[in-house]
């Protein structure tokens, strides 16, 4: 029964193909918590996993599925319990949760996750999955292992790869009398101001208050930043050229262009109902758009003074510390 529930969770996400680009920072438009429980019942013998994600889009309903049928069709006794919530509440719940050891037996996390979590070994090694399972490495891209990989240990097992994009309304670009998508950030500022109509609440870019990686990650990169020193020693966030980035951003938010105060989830809620302009998101977005009949296009992430960058993240499979052994030979 070894990591029976990540291996045939990580088989069954490979058969669908249909997560493959969805995320668990930042997306989607969801309740505070969604719980999936499909009891096999009858094996009085059996364990639960807890589960937690933040799968709060229309991703997470595929994952909902996946885990429905794994609870059917399993044989081992094995019980997922599943519950999505927004990031920041997944962030907040979390840290309490391991330093009580009351955390799920199986998370979904960011490739961003990984340094902290192992080096104050909140997560456990993972390096004997593969052999455990019979899972083929070479179904994984090296790089997406190589991001959950520190000091000589596997922290995570990959789940999926994917990168964000600049989202826009065409209905409200057309309103606007804009032809062009913007291509760099100033052009973006730029199509937000003729966007922006307080009396609709309609704003012209939603910025998030937590996440927002690909947002700044990539202004900051793309104007000249960094996010660390040559040697990655220490943070080179203060630099001249991101804190003229920053400015940028604030006078945007003096200007009223973008949105204030708003989560991942406000913003995928706003994109949703026709009242942003553009957004910067992720694949996962795109079925949410389509069912709530917006007239939507894609476009790369904005260029600055030294180009275009875009941000790719991975999400993986990891496991708490403080999960029973029991707990871990299932998971």
């Amino acid at each position: 029964m070894r990591k029976k529930v990540l291996a045939m969770t990580l088989t069954m996400v490979m058969a669908a193909g249909c997560l493959a680009g969805c995320n668990t920072k930042a997306p989607g438009a969801g309740q505070e918590s969604n719980h999936s429980d499909v009891k096999t019942g009858e094996n009085e013998k059996g364990i639960t996993i807890q589960f937690w994600n933040s799968f709060t889009g229309s991703d997470g309903d595929v994952l909902r599925e996946i885990v429905d049928k794994f609870n059917e069709e399993n044989e081992d006794g094995i019980t997922i319990e599943m519950d999505i919530m927004p990031a920041e509440t997944l962030t907040e719940k979390l840290a309490p949760a391991i330093t009580t050891e009351t955390a799920p037996a199986l998370l979904l996390q960011g490739n961003a996750d990984v340094a902290l979590y192992s080096e104050n070994g909140s997560i456990l090694p993972l390096d004997d999955f593969f052999d455990a399972t019979g899972t083929d490495k070479n179904d994984f891209g090296s790089s997406a292992l190589e991001s959950f990989y520190v000091d000589g240990h596997q922290y995570m097992i990959p789940m999926q790869w994917f990168t964000q994009y600049l989202y826009y309304n065409k209905d409200l670009f057309e309103e606007a009398g804009i032809e062009k998508v913007p291509d760099t950030w100033e052009e973006m500022a730029q199509a937000a101001e003729k966007i922006t109509d307080p009396d609709r609440n309609i704003y012209g870019v939603g910025l998030p208050v937590s996440g927002g990686v690909a947002w700044f990650d990539s202004m900051f990169l793309s104007n000249g930043g960094k996010i660390f020193s040559d040697d990655n020693t220490k943070s080179d966030l203060v630099s001249e050229e991101n804190l003229e980035s920053m400015k940028f951003v604030q006078d945007m938010v003096d200007q009223g262009i973008c949105t204030k105060g708003t989560t991942g989830a406000d913003l995928d809620n706003l994109m949703m109902a026709g009242q942003l302009g553009m957004v910067i998101n992720g694949p996962w977005m795109v079925n949410g758009l389509k069912e709530n009949e917006v007239n939507f296009g894609v476009a790369p992430i904005p260029a600055g003074s030294s180009g275009r960058v875009g941000i790719s993240e991975v999400t993986g499979f990891s496991i708490p510390k403080g999960t029973s052994d029991e707990e871990k030979e299932a998971a």
